[in-house]
């Protein structure tokens, strides 16, 4: 139990030393991401308008409220007629990397290699399967949150081919991890 532990805490610290590297040292952080051409017109009234951080859909539906017919048309005559996207808004005066930032970062990243190292442990019998278990595990990931983003709310393709490689990597690197601590699996 304490080596599915250590595995899993250590297979956490890999995988934020990964999201540094391939976010700092490799375009697959900017891959897909594009600067807005009027960003000095935007921001103003992006600032002026929205007073609160959070997640907006546009064009707007009020999930509080049921839509009649013609309300429903207008939507669909707003939306196929453009622009339409999500826009996240942050929290105003946030640091962009701040500690609070990293820290909760490197707790996900240790949180998701202990969940990664009991399941391999559970399952995983060689080296082999613990590396491809991570890469299933995490592939599993891609296809649950990043590939539906890019159906339905128009995520690049580019973007999302380089979340496929990240976590492909990232998966094969928290197996190898978990594997190397835990070598086989004891009968």
């Amino acid at each position: 139990m304490i080596k599915v532990i250590v595995s899993g805490f250590v297979a956490g610290i890999a995988l934020f030393l990964w999201g540094v590297l391939s976010h700092m040292a490799t375009p697959l952080g900017t891959m897909g991401l594009t600067m807005h051409p009027h960003e000095a017109m935007l921001l103003p009234a992006i600032q002026q308008t929205t007073t609160a951080p959070g997640l907006y859909y546009f064009p707007g539906v009020d999930p509080e409220k049921k839509m009649t017919k013609e309300e429903e048309a207008a939507w669909v005559e707003r939306y196929q007629t453009g622009p339409h996207g999500i826009l996240v808004v942050g929290p105003f005066g946030d640091a962009p990397m701040g500690p609070t930032r990293l820290m909760a970062e490197l707790l996900t990243n240790v949180a998701t290699g202990l969940l990664l190292a009991f399941l391999l442990a559970r399952l995983a019998t060689g080296l082999a399967s613990y590396v491809t278990g991570g890469i299933l595990t995490f592939l599993i990931g891609w296809t649950t949150i990043s590939v539906p983003y890019w159906n339905w709310y128009g995520f690049p393709p580019l973007f999302t081919a380089a979340e496929l490689i990240d976590q492909l990597v990232a998966g094969a690197l928290m197996g190898l991890v978990i594997g190397l601590f835990l070598k086989t699996k004891q009968a």
